[in-house]
């Protein structure tokens, strides 16, 4: 693996009292990128960060040792057959290849992981506490603090005994950052991996699965690296070296203030581990109604209904008698993925917002029970029609990532069987009226490959082994025929997850078939931006964009 080296490319202030020669001293963090990503696409990710950090942190970044033999990632999970455990495929091909940069290339003052990259940080905190469950100074991965980026504790069924939660949690000072609104990688679990640390910083946003570094997040970033650049350059004109052995507290205890090398501290957002669910705007005639949408012999699945005030409602007469059913990205993993700001903003639009917890793998629901799911709730949105204000044939749907699989998936309405427990089947059709469709995963062939789309396509049929023609049967663009619905259609073109040539073929049959479509591909964003509002990307201009739609179609 070649490191690729990140340092300050402009002149900076050297840190508050220290010559410009004492400032040449940096840390040296070493970045391990995402599943799919590679150096370079990490470099992309961390952007203004690594001016940021310049004048106390040199960025290294190195490829997983898989893309020089044509594969990707850090290793690949894969289920044992005869115990139903995972094992991470590759882990020695990783381990040794992380040997060599360490050996090679090191030393290294700290470890930044981003997604996978951030499991595996975990995993090098574990080798640096308990190299093969012993306390050993002389391990190979030596570091002083770690970084995490929507990342989880290890699944691998040998790896994760380093986590054992009978075990001291680690003193190695963390960093830990991951979205409210992350469909990748749900909150709880990044919040579980900060957990096995005794004082860990922890950053939570409201945005997805990124590398968040403005505003609040940027000022505990910086905050955090100075705090290590002090404990090694500070202390005594010397390195200080933070002890690599575990803490002696193993209790379990809030800590919504982190201390800081030096004695101070700091406050941190303190991480809210159950999912952020908005809330509509509400007058006295506006509510948050949560609904059951009841499949015999099932899990129940959630719908939570958002009405508009009756002033949002009055100022935008595009959206009267229309309700949007709202199904959320998680790879078909979770259904509380991305999009988790959509319903509120759908509501104070005017519209009447219905998010649906559908069948994901989760719950162990799969094709055809999540597909059920979604047309049982546009089936009881008509079914409601006359009592929550909503005309029978306007209703749309809108869908993130493997949401917008789902609501494509109704759209173009192709060879799905029916339910035997949906009791309205018979009498109330499944099919939207329209489907915004955001960043979908629409093509289960475009670029496929075993784990794709974080595994979007074996989360969706419970299987890693599914044939070309059933993934054929199930893709919605090259399932579009004359009657599926008007589509509007967006995503953005640096999407590393599910790329954006999914939507642009998707629009392309939509044209062929004759299918009113609107296709917005924007430069700017990130795979599970959400409605992307407040970003500053080009992509939060969808919103609008769609509102205009919407208001023509009836012109």
């Amino acid at each position: 693996m070649h490191p690729h080296h990140s340092s300050a490319v402009t002149p900076h202030s050297p840190p508050r009292g220290h010559s410009t020669g004492q400032a040449a001293h940096r840390l040296r963090i070493l970045c391990l990128h995402g599943y799919h990503g590679s150096a370079s696409t990490m470099r992309s990710q961390v952007g203004s960060l690594t001016s940021a950090l310049a004048p106390y942190a040199d960025l290294v970044f190195v490829d997983a040792p898989s893309l020089a033999h044509g594969d990707f990632g850090w290793w690949h999970a894969r289920t044992e057959g005869n115990t139903g455990g995972i094992t991470y495929q590759g882990w020695e091909r990783t381990r040794d290849g992380l040997m060599q940069v360490f050996e090679k290339q090191g030393p290294f003052d700290g470890i930044l992981g981003f997604s996978q990259g951030a499991i595996l940080a975990g995993v090098l905190c574990g080798l640096n506490a308990y190299p093969e469950g012993t306390p050993d100074r002389s391990a190979i991965f030596k570091f002083d603090f770690a970084i995490m980026v929507g990342g989880f504790v290890a699944r691998d069924s040998k790896l994760s005994r380093m986590y054992d939660h009978h075990r001291e949690r680690y003193s190695l000072p963390s960093l830990h950052v991951y979205g409210r609104s992350d469909g990748i990688v749900a909150p709880q679990a990044s919040a579980e991996l900060s957990d096995m640390f005794k004082n860990p910083t922890t950053i939570v946003h409201d945005g997805g699965h990124v590398i968040a570094s403005q505003g609040f997040a940027k000022n505990i970033w910086l905050q955090f690296v100075k705090n290590q650049w002090a404990a090694k350059f500070e202390h005594n004109g010397h390195d200080n070296h933070h002890s690599r052995t575990p803490s002696h507290d193993s209790g379990h205890h809030h800590r919504p203030t982190t201390p800081t090398p030096n004695g101070v501290a700091f406050p941190v957002p303190h991480a809210t581990h159950a999912s952020h669910t908005p809330h509509a705007a509400h007058d006295p005639h506006a509510a948050h109604d949560p609904h059951a949408a009841p499949l015999a012999g099932r899990k129940v699945p959630r719908m939570r209904v958002y009405f508009p005030s009756a002033d949002n409602a009055r100022h935008h007469p595009s959206a009267a008698g229309w309700a949007l059913v709202i199904f959320r990205g998680g790879a078909y993993s979770t259904p509380r993925g991305s999009g988790g700001d959509a319903a509120k903003w759908a509501a104070d639009k005017g519209f009447v917002a219905v998010e649906v917890d559908y069948g994901t793998a989760a719950s162990r629901s799969y094709w055809p029970e999540n597909i059920h799911d979604g047309m049982r709730a546009v089936r009881v949105v008509r079914s409601k029609a006359a009592e929550w204000g909503v005309h029978p044939d306007r209703v749309g749907v809108l869908g993130f990532s493997a949401g917008g699989h789902m609501a494509a998936t109704l759209a173009v309405g192709s060879n799905i069987p029916a339910s035997p427990h949906d009791d309205l089947a018979p009498v109330i059709s499944a099919r939207p009226d329209i489907a915004i469709l955001a960043y979908g995963v629409l093509s289960f062939v475009d670029e496929y490959h075993p784990g794709a789309y974080l595994s979007t396509v074996d989360n969706f049929f419970g299987t890693r082994n599914v044939p070309n023609s059933l993934r054929e049967q199930r893709s919605p663009d090259l399932q579009v025929k004359h009657d599926t619905p008007p589509i509007f259609a967006w995503t953005v073109r640096n999407d590393h997850i599910v790329p954006y040539t999914h939507t642009t073929r998707f629009a392309e049959a939509c044209k062929k078939a004759g299918v009113p479509v609107e296709l917005r591909v924007y430069k700017q964003g990130y795979h599970g931006v959400g409605m992307g509002l407040g970003t500053g990307y080009d992509c939060e201009k969808w919103g609008t964009e769609f509102l205009a739609w919407i208001g023509g179609l009836h012109k």
